[in-house]
């Protein structure tokens, strides 16, 4: 599973900006069956506890204490757009 996450910031001209962190995922325990449930490209509500930790000269995102919901509303509704 790949988590998206969206976030705003800003560029080096101080201009509003949107970014998107990809964060693979590895899921364990009760939650592997409902994630596996889910189709590729699915559009989910996730809902959890997003954390970056040091590991050696690395960083991870850890997620913890997640709950995932598929959602079934037309994508343009979600993003406003017509297409």
């Amino acid at each position: 599973m790949c988590l998206i996450h969206a976030g705003a910031g800003r560029d080096g001209q101080g201009r509003g900006r949107e970014h998107l962190t990809l964060v693979p995922c590895e899921v364990w325990g009760k939650k592997t069956e409902a994630v596996a449930e889910l189709d590729p490209g699915a559009l989910v509500l996730f809902e959890g506890k997003l954390a970056r930790r040091k590991k050696g000269e690395q960083w991870e995102m850890v997620v913890s204490g997640f709950d995932v919901t598929p959602l079934t509303a037309p994508l343009a509704t979600l993003t406003g757009s017509a297409n």
